[in-house]
């Protein structure tokens, strides 16, 4: 790895985590096609790389959110389960996709989801359009679940995120936090906190896989500058993420989502 790549790695992964670590987003989205895109790194090396910074940028995000008091510990436990087990689905049955049906699954997803968030910014406009109050910075209350009704529509989905973790390299947050939000009930900031806790298993678990197959190095140089970086992004964007307004935090991320989805699109078509 060149030295004048070090700065630029440390400065991402500030970056990164810092908007990863409010949306509860893990940081894949981002760093991910950034590496592929920018740096020309392969998406099979950049999502390890990704797994890496996302489990030292989850552990500090958990760490704060707790004391907050702003994560359900037993559906992140039961998410955790769920996530492990669809990593290990596609370990085990897809794990030879090559690079450019990574790119192209990658990309279609994260357009497809931006949409999620894109028409919540708009409602959220065209239902206060005629009101003087628009304010929308409460964090609102942890939701009072019953676990046994929510763990049959949480599975599926946890272990669709496990999934799209291990094909993306994204940490998961692209279909916890939606799916916690609107399916589950939860506010946006608990639903954020609560995909971080999971994320920190379900990255924890990809690194350990990965250290198996080979991956130490590509953590013990690329991987730890971008930790680097994202220890003091995280901290940053787990205290200030509470300040947020829920409408500008999904129209944020719809935007942004929106733009890598249509990016590595084109590039999986040499466009």
């Amino acid at each position: 790895m060149e030295p004048t790549l070090i700065p630029i790695l440390i400065l991402l992964g500030l970056g990164i985590a810092f908007i990863a670590t409010i949306g509860g987003l893990g940081g894949g989205v981002f760093l991910v096609p950034f590496l592929d895109i920018v740096l020309v790194i392969d998406i099979i090396d950049a999502r390890e790389v990704s797994f890496f910074m996302i489990l030292f940028n989850s552990a500090i995000g958990v760490y704060s959110f707790l004391k907050q008091k702003r994560i359900h510990v037993k559906l992140g436990l039961i998410g955790a389960a769920c996530t492990i087990s669809g990593t290990l689905i596609f370990k085990t049955f897809f794990s030879g996709l090559s690079s450019n049906s990574v790119r192209l699954i990658f990309g279609w997803f994260l357009s497809i989801l931006s949409i999620y968030f894109i028409v919540q910014l708009i409602a959220h406009y065209k239902n206060n359009k005629n009101k003087e109050n628009t304010s929308d910075s409460g964090i609102g209350i942890i939701p009072d679940l019953n676990l046994k009704k929510t763990i049959v529509k949480a599975i599926p989905i946890f272990l669709l995120s496990g999934f799209i973790s291990a094909l993306t390299g994204t940490g998961g947050g692209t279909i916890n936090v939606p799916a916690m939000n609107v399916l589950l009930g939860f506010p946006i900031h608990f639903a954020t906190s609560t995909s971080t806790f999971i994320i920190l298993f379900t990255s924890g678990f990809n690194v350990i896989l990965g250290i198996f197959q080979g991956k130490i190095e590509l953590y013990l140089t690329m991987g730890l500058f971008i930790v680097i970086g994202g220890i003091i992004g995280a901290r940053l964007g787990a205290k200030i993420s509470s300040k947020f307004q829920k409408h500008v935090l999904k129209g944020f991320f719809g935007a942004i989502l929106l733009y890598v989805g249509i990016t590595l699109i084109l590039k999986a078509a040499g466009l």
